[in-house]
């Protein structure tokens, strides 16, 4: 397994459109930094292949930070292209959402006084 390792750090197969050196059977050596970062990473005990690898909750974090951040960071482009009646309309909305979240509170610990 370790002399696989070591070749596959020698070694990088070309791309179709590309044509082979002649001698190399398909194949081109990798940039002598990359050759070194891979040897490193082998000898350390870190297979090239377990690199980038994640589970499906890790996969499912990342997709949902990458939708919750696209959706804040067009925010303000959104107010942008509605204008000013629009915000506060949306202003008026959080309020009137602010205000039933508070009296609803209230509610509730009403209901719980009178029924322990």
């Amino acid at each position: 397994a370790q002399a696989r390792l070591e070749e596959n750090a020698r070694t990088v197969p070309l791309h179709a459109h590309v044509a082979a050196p002649p001698g190399r059977a398909g194949m081109l050596r990798r940039p002598e930094s990359v050759q070194r970062s891979v040897t490193e990473a082998v000898e350390a005990g870190c297979a090239p292949e377990e690199h980038g690898r994640t589970d499906t909750l890790q996969t499912a974090s990342n997709m949902v930070n990458c939708f919750i951040g696209a959706g804040i960071l067009t925010v303000p482009f959104a107010f942008r292209l509605a204008g000013y009646s629009a915000g506060l309309a949306l202003l008026l909305v959080a309020v009137l959402n602010w205000v039933a979240s508070i009296l609803l509170g209230h509610a509730l610990e009403k209901a719980s006084r009178l029924r322990p």
